[in-house]
């Protein structure tokens, strides 16, 4: 990605994966041994959406430049995206965990990171216009 060079990128690399983690720690007091959901399934998903959501706004504030741009914003946010669903991909459906085959992951799961797109266009948004602003006021 142009925007981000070397360390940036690793960093971008290391968010990525606590976006991943984290939600996923926090998810596993909601089953029990035998892989049930112990609360309903949309408390658990508001749950996991409210953490994700943190996860990711968290990164983006961490990784993204201080002055960029909204499409600079979206490549990001589609690089966390996209290296949380390879990591899905493989505990979830090559390993099998939950017993999901590749539709049924992105119906009740997958499709919920695309969220993470918008937040990148938002980031990269109020952060070039933050930017016009400070010219603006000087």
């Amino acid at each position: 990605m142009a925007i981000l060079r070397g360390v940036q990128q690793k960093k971008l690399f290391a968010y990525s994966v606590y976006v991943w983690v984290i939600p996923f720690v926090i998810s596993v007091p909601f089953f029990d041994r035998n892989g049930q959901l112990r609360t309903s399934e949309y408390w658990f998903k508001c749950v996991m959406a409210i953490f994700s959501s943190w996860c990711t706004a968290v990164a983006l504030r961490s990784v993204l430049p201080s002055r960029t741009s909204s499409l600079n914003g979206m490549l990001v946010a589609s690089e966390i995206v996209a290296i949380n669903w390879a990591l899905d991909l493989l505990v979830f459906v090559h390993f099998g965990l939950g017993g999901y085959t590749l539709y049924t992951y992105f119906e009740k799961i997958g499709c919920g990171y695309l969220a993470g797109i918008a937040m990148g266009w938002l980031a990269g948004g109020v952060s070039s216009d933050a930017a016009i602003n400070r010219k603006k006021s000087t």
